[in-house]
């Protein structure tokens, strides 16, 4: 059985990616919320390797257009280097 970490499993794909993967007998899925990683801590992102999973979906995102317009360096956190800490 492999395993699957989905980080953002509390947003919109987030949520449907946990559950088709969970309606599918052969992969132990763990869904990842903001409160179970933070993206853009590294250290944080080391909660994938006590789970160890086989595949890594990160479907976390800040994506209110008007925020990050006014937080640039926020949105880069997020959408750049936090996809970077997830995948060391």
């Amino acid at each position: 059985m492999k395993s699957i970490a989905i980080i953002g499993a509390n947003g919109q794909l987030g949520r449907e990616l946990v559950k088709v993967f969970m309606a599918d007998n052969n992969y132990r899925v763990y869904g990842l919320t903001h409160r179970d990683i933070e993206v853009v801590d590294y250290s944080s992102c080391e909660t994938l390797l006590s789970i160890k999973p086989d595949i890594v979906v990160n479907t976390a995102a800040y994506h209110r257009v008007d925020e990050c317009q006014e937080n640039p360096e926020k949105a880069f956190a997020v959408n750049s280097s936090g996809a970077f800490n997830g995948y060391r």
